[in-house]
Order: structure tokens, then sequence, then C-alpha cells
């Protein structure tokens, strides 16, 4: 080592380094040269080769000299180490960072040291002052200059960092960000009451729904349409028109569905707006008109309920007769009674009723022409016919067909057979006719009469056959559908038949709450499950909450779920429950505490987590952790102790909720 200080200064060194130098060859007797490297003469390579030599002896303490050599090592406030102190060795030396500093070592020259004062132990570093504090907050070191380290509030906290000091103004972050999604799905919103405290979220109604908010879970909120102000809302439309308005739904989910309904008597409804109604004159008035048609044991009928003053009695079958406004004068031909024309029929004879009056009973006879073309009767019996011809012989044929035989024009001639009342057709000659019974237009016990009339129905007889009876059937007047044999159909009008296609061309099903031909409108086009979303009249919007699919993923972890967009596929994430931090997409979150939080203790986080509850450490009391429930179950917090947690699935939003995707707002009050 020595060598190498006297060749740093042997022959041929610069002369300016040697000047004012001393013999650097100790051995020699001489004392140290220090030499002056701030020096301008001394800015050469020799010069910083002898100078930074000076160092390399700092094994020998008894050369070293007094005060400090200012080299390339003291100089960046770090030492000097020579691995290899063997005189004629090569120069080895390198400078290192002093503890707590550290960095990389660079041979012949300075090192690179930084000084990390969070994880450090020095005088000015943090040495836990940000782990310990409550709550854990975070050390950072923004340089490895000394005393700059800060105290910053940890993830899920905002807050003005602490300089070499804990922050003091930490508050959580909205709680909202997190859980608003479970407000908004029922139209709620999120509220976080302190920020300042942890778990105190609630939803609440948006006005000018109302309803009692709750903590962790959606209020139950109530909107009726028919008497709130919105944009939505019925307002006078039912009123100014003096009708009744009924909100179908009361939930805020679910707009535009409030009906106007006609007062009784009158009849009629219709979604959005004011009803076509229409009134049965008959139970008008307590139904004076209807007892004043019973009086005269006759019953009341208004054919057309649009219209004013169309009310009418009507007898009762098998009288016949109808009168507007007033009780009729009804008449009976005895000979539509079924009864009583099957006497005269039998022998192929014509029933006859000469007063065909109410108060004229048992006056009905049966006619027939005998062979000197005079006509016989009988009261309520077959009359006595004297018949030659044809219709003594072969006519016989008619009679037993229920017909009327008339005979030729000669004795000798051939007659025909001519159908008898209710049934109808052209005489046959030589044999039975081919008679019709139309029970929608004739007069008969198994006939329809004024059946479909009064409904405004269409009557037909699909078989008017004498053989068929009471085949007769009501069809309901378009738009409307529906038929029935034999009485007055149910008439309902299925919008979806005529607008399916729209809701069909987005994939979305098409509903008609009310079928009702009366009822217009109030169709609607809905999504198909798991998505949510109605559009009245019109496609829906639809939406995928996907943590109602995939809670179970996060909350089997004491977890969060969360999708912030519920357009977007594949989003959905799971989230630590602060102070705890992690998150993670489609799966459960690797979740870290801070050090000196008690739920990072194994056994106590196992409590909580086995549980599906979150485990929060309120305070830097030791022994106050608690379990809580995590969303969509609530109840209250345990300390150091599971939760009592419980899931209202009438309340709850979740997959197997009354309130879920692809059902109205809430199953039972939608069918309340």
């Amino acid at each position: 080592q020595d060598a190498s200080l006297a060749g740093a200064f042997g022959p041929g060194a610069d002369a300016p380094c040697q000047a004012g130098c001393c013999n650097p060859d100790r051995r020699a007797g001489g004392a140290w040269c220090k030499i002056d490297m701030n020096a301008p003469e001394n800015d050469n390579d020799r010069c910083k080769a002898a100078a930074e030599a000076q160092c390399l002896d700092e094994h020998l303490d008894s050369h070293r000299p007094s005060p400090p050599i200012s080299n390339a090592c003291t100089r960046a406030g770090q030492v000097c180490v020579d691995p290899d102190t063997a005189a004629g060795s090569p120069l080895d030396w390198r400078c290192e960072c002093i503890a707590p500093a550290a960095g990389a070592s660079t041979t012949g020259g300075a090192a690179v040291c930084e000084l990390d004062e969070c994880a450090a132990t020095c005088p000015t570093c943090a040495e836990g002052a940000c782990a310990e504090a409550r709550p854990p907050q975070v050390c950072e070191d923004p340089s490895s200059a000394t005393g700059d380290w800060v105290c910053k509030c940890p993830r899920g906290m905002t807050g003005s960092a602490g300089q070499q000091t804990a922050a003091t103004d930490c508050k959580y972050t909205d709680e909202c960000k997190v859980n608003a999604r479970v407000c908004e799905a029922m139209g709620q919103v999120c509220v976080d009451q302190d920020p300042a405290v942890q778990g105190d979220w609630m939803c609440s109604c948006v006005p000018p729904a109302a309803g009692a908010s709750k903590e962790g879970s959606p209020a139950s909120c109530v909107l009726d349409e028919c008497t709130a102000a919105c944009t939505t809302c019925a307002g006078g439309a039912c009123t100014q028109h003096e009708q009744n308005c009924k909100d179908l739904s009361t939930s805020p989910l679910d707009l535009s569905d409030w009906v106007c309904v006609c007062p009784p008597p009158m009849m009629g409804e219709r979604q959005g707006a004011a009803a076509a109604c229409e009134v049965n004159e008959c139970f008008m008035n307590g139904g004076a008109n209807a007892a004043r048609c019973a009086s005269a044991g006759q019953t009341c009928t208004d054919p057309d309920t649009t219209t004013r003053g169309s009310w009418m009695c009507a007898c009762v079958a098998p009288q016949r007769g109808s009168n507007i406004g007033d009780v009729a004068a009804c008449a009976l031909d005895e000979c539509s009674v079924d009864a009583n024309n099957a006497v005269c029929r039998a022998a192929g004879q014509v029933c006859v009723d000469p007063t065909p009056s109410a108060l004229a009973r048992d006056d009905w006879t049966c006619a027939c022409t005998d062979a000197d073309g005079v006509v016989q009767r009988a009261i309520k019996a077959p009359a006595v016919c004297v018949t030659e011809g044809w219709c003594d012989g072969a006519g016989k044929a008619c009679v037993a067909a229920g017909q009327m035989c008339v005979p030729g024009a000669t004795a000798a001639a051939v007659g025909s057979c001519r159908c008898l009342a209710p049934e109808t057709g052209a005489d046959a000659s030589g044999g039975p006719a081919d008679c019709t019974l139309d029970e929608c237009a004739a007069e008969c016990s198994t006939c329809a009469g004024l059946t479909c009339v009064r409904e405004e129905q269409t009557c037909s007889d699909p078989s008017p056959s004498p053989s068929s009876l009471g085949d007769w059937t009501c069809t309901c007047a378009a738009p409307a559908a529906n038929a029935a044999v034999g009485a007055p159909a149910v008439c309902t009008a299925d919008e979806c038949e005529a607008n399916g296609g729209v809701c069909q061309q987005a994939e979305q099903l098409c509903v008609d709450p009310n079928p009702s031909a009366a009822s217009v409108g109030d169709w609607y086009c809905e999504c198909h499950a798991p998505r949510h979303g109605r559009g009245v009249a019109g496609e829906a919007a639809c939406l995928l909450d996907e943590c109602v699919l995939h809670a179970e993923t996060c909350t089997g972890m004491a977890q969060l779920c969360v999708d912030e967009d519920m357009q977007q596929y594949g989003d959905w994430r799971c989230l630590c429950v602060a102070p705890a931090a992690g998150d993670a997409v489609a799966a459960p979150a690797e979740c870290t505490y801070p050090p000196s939080d008690e739920c990072a203790a194994d056994a106590v986080l196992k409590t909580c987590r086995d549980a599906g509850q979150a485990c929060v450490d309120p305070t830097p009391t030791a022994g106050d952790w608690e379990c809580r429930c995590v969303a969509p179950q609530s109840g209250a917090a345990g300390r150091q102790a599971r939760a009592a947690c419980a899931l209202d699935e009438c309340a709850a939003l979740c997959a197997t909720c009354a309130q879920r995707p692809g059902a109205p707002a809430n199953l039972c009050a939608a069918a309340a």
C-alpha cells in the first residue's frame, strides 16, 4: 500500500500535485501529505488517484491523519473499504453507505445510497409512527433526504397527510361510492350519514317517493302516481274527467302504470289517460231503471253503453217485445214454445196463435187444409183434416219429417213438403224439404234471441240443422277477442297481438297487464331475466346487475360485490371492506389489513369470515373488533363475536328475493 502511494508521487508526477506536499514515503520518515482537491491545479487524473488512494489505509488507525482526509467517500458521507490491504494489490477500494442508509457500492467510486425512513431505524425515521396510528396509516418517504417522511390515510379513507407524524383528519371515503348500486337498483339514493363512521350508509327514497330509510339495505319506498307530483304522475288527467285514478304498482321502479277508472255505474279504464267510459243505464240512480222493468216482470238491458237514453225493458222469453226507456208491451206467441209447436209439427200441421198477447193464454191452434181446400183448426191439438191423392199416400213422408204436406194441383198430381216454423227452407216436390233452423234468427226455446245483441256481440249458428240445437255462439267485436257457445262471451283485447312485434324485435317479452277491451295503451315490453327493465308501449332499456347473480362469490368471503356499470357485462368486482384493502374482477379479492389492526390476526378474521361477515377494528382500543353483516344481509354487529345477520327477502335485492331482475319491483305488491 505504501508502494502504491509512492508510485502515485513517484517520478513523472505532475508538479502541481507535489507542490506544497510532503514526501509521501512514510517509511522514509516523511509526514503524510494531504492533497487539496479543491485547488484547480490538482484537478487531474494523477492527483485524483493519489488523493483517493489516501483513504486505503483506514485499517491502519496509527497512520490515519487528523482531521479526516477529504476524499471521494467522506465527501459523499460514506465509508471507504479496502477488501485487500496487501501491499501492491490493485485499486479495489470502494465506498459503502453508512447504516441505516443502503445502496449498491461501486469499486473506485462513491456508492448510490438511499435512506427509506419508513422502513429504517434512525433518529429521523418514522419507526412505526404511521402503522401504530389509529386508523393504521401508510408511511411514504418521497426521497433519500432525511426528515421528509409522511403518514397518509389508508385506502378507503381520505385526509391530509401528516408531516413526520400521524395524520389526524382521516375519514372513510363516502361509502356510497361502493354501495350506491344497492340503492340505485331500487330507484333510491344512497346516503352516507357520517363519513367518520363506517357502516352507517343507508338507502333513501327519492321524492316524490316516500318511505322509511334503512341502513345497509333498500328503503321501503312508495310512489303513488295518482297522488304525487312528478313527470310520470297522473296529475288531474283522471279527476278532471270525474274518473278515479288507480296506481297498479306503487313501486318507484314501476312508472307510468296509473290508470283512469270510470266511477260506478259507468265502466271502463285506460292506462296513462282518461278512459272512454261506458254506462249501463239500468244500474244508474241506484238501479231505478232496472227496478222499473222488474216491476212488470221484464228485464232491463242497455244495448249501447256509450249512448245515454238507450236502456230498455225487454220481455222475458217466451214473450217478445221491448221498449226504450219504459215498460214494454209484451207479446206471447205460444207457438214459439217448443212443446206447443211440436204437437202441431208431429201431425204435419201449422201452429197458430190467433192472439199473441201475454194476457191471452192457451189459445194456440193446429191448422191444416183438407181435400176440399178448407182450413181446419183445433185448439192445443192437431186438427182433423181429410186428405186424398198424393198427401194421403206418398205425402205422408212430409208429416213423418215434421213438415206439412201440400197437395198437388189435382188429386192425381204430385204434391210437395213444406218446412214448418221455426224452420225455414224451400218447398220440395215429391218428398221432404231441406229445412234449416238458424238459432240466431229464429224464435225458439234454444234460440239466441237478443242474448248476443244486448252485449254488442255477433251471433252465429255454425250448424243450422234442426238436429243441432244450442250450438249458437256470441263473438266479441274487434279488436276484442273471444267467443262463447250458448252465452255472451267475455271479451278481451290483448294488445300484444298487435304490438308484440315491437318487443320481439328487441328480444323482449310483451305483456298486457289488463287485456280487457276497455283497457287500452297499457301494454309494455319487459326484459328477459336476469336482465330487468320495462318500457310502457315501447321497447325497454334493459339492465343487468351482475351482483344479484354473483354476490355469493364475494359475500362468501365477507366482501362487497360492486357492479358499477349495469349495461356492461363481466365487470363486477369483489371489494374488501375497509380498512382492509384489495379488489378483484369477477373473483374474490386478496384482502390485506394494517399490521396493528386486530382483524389482521388469523383467529379473529376467521371468526367473521367463516360466517360470511366482515371484520372491522373501529378504534385503537384492544378487544373492540367486530363482525359486521355484508349486504344484502343486515343486522346488529357482533362485539368480538359473529353478527346477528338476517336476509329479508321481501326488502332486499338478491337472486332469490321478491325484488329481483326480470320480475316486478316486488312480486307480492304487484299481485296485491
